[in-house]
């Protein structure tokens, strides 16, 4: 069933279960279950999904959680006994503004002193393009 909201917490089978909860894609609006740590079935997301195209740039995480979110739904496992969000929930802490480790942006020379970084063909902040090229 299509939601905005997460569904009820349940229970896995086996000798080791796991609760859970299930949110599905509704009307485009996805949340943050799709990106960061979620865990995925690679092939299942390569064969019904497609690849992340990474030449959306910054926008490449949200238009692939968009694709992920009109083919599967996602779960969020219980960690902490009694929670009910995702805060108290979470197996991986966002690390913030900062970029995926080993990330540079291209760097062009524009003559006068004056550089230009783009990274996946889209300017980058004036102030974080200043910093790679004062390190270079």
């Amino acid at each position: 069933e299509e939601t905005s909201s997460p569904g009820p917490w349940q229970w896995t089978d086996g000798d080791h279960p796991v609760e859970y909860r299930r949110m599905c894609q509704k009307g485009g609006r996805w949340g943050s279950w799709t990106n960061g740590a979620a865990i995925w079935h690679r092939e299942k997301l390569h064969s019904q999904v497609g690849m992340l195209n990474e030449q959306w740039g910054d926008a490449s995480e949200q238009e692939f959680a968009a694709r992920v979110g009109r083919v599967f739904c996602a779960a969020q496992i219980r960690t902490e006994e009694h929670c009910d969000f995702s805060d108290c929930n979470a197996v991986a802490v966002h690390v913030g503004s900062d970029r995926t480790p080993g990330w540079a942006p291209e760097i062009e020379y524009m003559g006068n002193g004056q550089y230009q970084c783009m990274s996946y063909g889209k300017p980058v902040d004036k102030k974080v393009c200043d910093m790679w090229v004062s390190n270079k």
